[in-house]
């Protein structure tokens, strides 16, 4: 390791800071690119069921039903 390398240095802080700029400029590209068909699909579908499940809830289990199942 040169004396430019270690932590704490011009050329290191230079390096790291290389490294951030190109990582944001990576992930902003990501966030740009529009989210494929078949993925809001599955989204809605999931939305669908959830919506689904909180208009008719189940009721919540006692241990009197789990009893009534056992001796079943």
């Amino acid at each position: 390791m040169t004396e430019d390398d270690k932590p704490g240095s011009v050329q290191d802080d230079q390096m790291q800071s290389l490294i951030g700029k190109q990582l944001r400029n990576l992930y902003d590209s990501v966030l740009v690119e529009p989210i494929p068909d078949k993925l809001v699909e599955l989204l809605l579908k999931l939305d669908d069921i959830e919506v689904g499940t909180a208009t008719s809830p189940k009721k919540p289990a006692t241990d009197d039903d789990s009893a009534e199942s056992d001796s079943e």
